[in-house]
């Protein structure tokens, strides 16, 4: 908690580096709503949730401090039958403050009707933005505020801590709150309570202050009023059109405070219905009791009867009994053997009647022991119902960290995902160049091979022709030599030798062409294959 701008948002976002915190870099405030972000301590292994709330006097537009009230009540409220309860609560505090404003002195009250007495020893009071003062500036204004505007909560066991707006020094205040045993809030007491939202001491606290500054808007609005009508009466068109902008500014106040005090009337409204929605589901318990009831008396009213029954049964049997005996004393003397029979048939008669007694108790007996197990097993059953719900709050907590925890690696993944994806299509792009240029290099060599082809073809026939037309020069020279007869042996001797030069290049004419041949087949395949593979 603290006023607008103190660092509550940095604070969270520096231990638990949540992106999801907004931190403002500027005089309005970013935070608007309860954010919750979990924080893992190093040194005991617990996950912490650090809750973030607005200030109340908040600079943004259209959030009053009403509807800031309202929404960490709702926050407090109980979570599936259990209440929430909290550690610790720290109170942030700008040191390079030169004195404690309206502002912080109306957060400070919020707090200290929020929390209550009781658990001040809970609260740790922070200063921040030591950056900004000297040291003996700082030291001065820290022993100012200890004695000053944070006593009253020092003195009921608050504490006072510096951050240095780093990690270590945001890690040890933690430290110092987390072993603290857990407490509930005096705004949650007093909701239980079936107290409404604006009589609670927070929502008090605040129907005071908007009365406050409602009697103060309608003073400076009448004065604003008396100093418009002197300024008509002088004729000052400045300050006429001055104090009518004033009187503007004030009229939105009053019309900012008026829908305050009408949301306030909402949040009384809501909590009544919520207060009937209660009493109404008591109506109904007390109604399941009252028909719980009527079923035991209608049983009771059963064995009752049955008694009677019995009792009425007694009677009759009694003044048969009785009947009898008259009978008996008229007719002793002349029959012994009616008497005998009469008297046999009424012992029968009192053994059935005892009989019929002694399974009435037991059936009695029997009710009652069916009565004490009906009892034992409704309590277990409630027993084992606490015990399920106790259970299954304990896996909704699991369940909260590890969905958490679940949402940070899919962030993760996600990132090295569309890193992967980004890097495969980086390569598939340079495989289609690639394969771009091979092919413009394989259509390219195919063109050369098909060129080298039609050369060799073309060179092939040129040395045909050239071979036919030696061998003609041969023979016609072998023709001449044997026609004329009369040569010499050198003569005969030279033309061996050109003959033999004209083998030699024939031989060399062919070996050249093979070798055409290989380097048109090098050409268009020896610089494909490595390529392809």
């Amino acid at each position: 908690m603290g006023a607008i701008g103190t660092g509550k948002s940095t604070f969270i976002h520096l231990l638990t580096n949540d992106e999801r915190i907004h931190i403002g870099h500027d005089p309005e405030s970013e935070t608007s709503d309860i954010q919750t972000a979990c924080y893992v301590d190093g040194k005991t292994g617990l996950s912490v949730m650090l809750i973030d709330t607005p200030g109340f006097d908040d600079s943004r537009e259209g959030v009053a401090d009403t509807d800031i009230l309202e929404k960490i009540a709702c926050f407090l409220e109980p979570e599936k039958g259990e209440r929430r309860k909290l550690n610790g609560i720290i109170y942030m505090h700008r040191i390079s403050d030169p004195r404690v404003g309206g502002v912080s002195r109306k957060n400070l009250r919020m707090l200290h009707s929020l929390c209550g007495d009781d658990n001040l020893k809970n609260v740790r009071i922070v200063t921040t933005n030591w950056s900004r003062v000297g040291k003996q500036e700082g030291d001065a204004r820290e022993e100012a505020l200890r004695i000053g505007a944070f006593k009253a909560l020092l003195d009921a066991g608050a504490d006072m801590r510096r951050h240095l707006n780093v990690l270590d020094s945001a890690r040890e205040i933690m430290s110092d709150l987390i072993p603290l045993k857990a407490i509930t809030m005096q705004i949650q007491h007093e909701l239980e309570a079936g107290m409404t939202l604006g009589d609670t001491s927070a929502g008090t606290v605040l129907t005071a202050e908007m009365r406050e500054m409602r009697e103060m808007h309608e003073k400076e609005l009448t004065e604003l009023k008396r100093e418009v009508e002197e300024a008509t009466k002088a004729s000052n068109l400045a300050l006429q059109a001055e104090l009518a902008e004033e009187r503007k500014i004030l009229e939105r106040r009053m019309e900012l405070a008026e829908d305050d005090r009408a949301k306030s009337a909402r949040i009384l409204d809501q909590a009544r219905k919520d207060l009937a929605a209660e009493q109404d589901k008591l109506r109904e318990l007390r109604e399941q009791a009252n028909l719980r009831s009527a079923a035991l008396r209608d049983a009771q009213n059963k064995i009752e009867e049955k008694r009677k029954q019995f009792a009425d049964y007694m009677k009759v049997a009694e003044k048969k009994c009785r009947k009898l005996e008259r009978e008996q004393d008229g007719v002793t003397r002349n029959n012994h053997r009616l008497v005998a029979q009469l008297a046999a048939e009424r012992r029968e008669q009192f053994e059935k009647t005892r009989s019929q007694f002694a399974a009435l108790r037991d059936v009695q007996d029997k009710m009652k022991k069916e009565r004490k197990r009906f009892l034992g097993q409704m309590n277990a059953a409630e027993e084992k119902g606490m015990k399920l719900e106790r259970e299954r709050q304990e896996a909704m907590r699991e369940n909260d960290c590890l969905t958490d925890q679940l949402a940070a690696e899919r962030r993760d993944m996600r990132e090295q995902i569309q890193k992967q994806s980004a890097a495969l299509r980086a390569v598939q792009g340079k495989i289609g160049e690639e394969r771009k240029r091979l092919a413009d290099r394989m259509r390219a060599d195919e063109t050369n091979r098909l060129k080298l082809e039609w050369e060799q073809r073309e060179a092939m026939r040129r040395n045909k022709r050239l071979m036919e037309q030696l061998a003609e020069e041969c023979q016609e020279r072998l023709r001449q030599i044997k026609a004329n007869g009369l040569a010499s042996k050198g003569q005969a001797e030279e033309a061996y030798r050109k003959q033999t030069a004209l083998e030699q290049r024939l031989a060399s004419a062919e070996r050249a062409r093979k070798q055409l041949q290989q380097s048109a087949d090098r050409g268009v395949f020896s610089g494909v294959l490595p390529r392809i593979k």
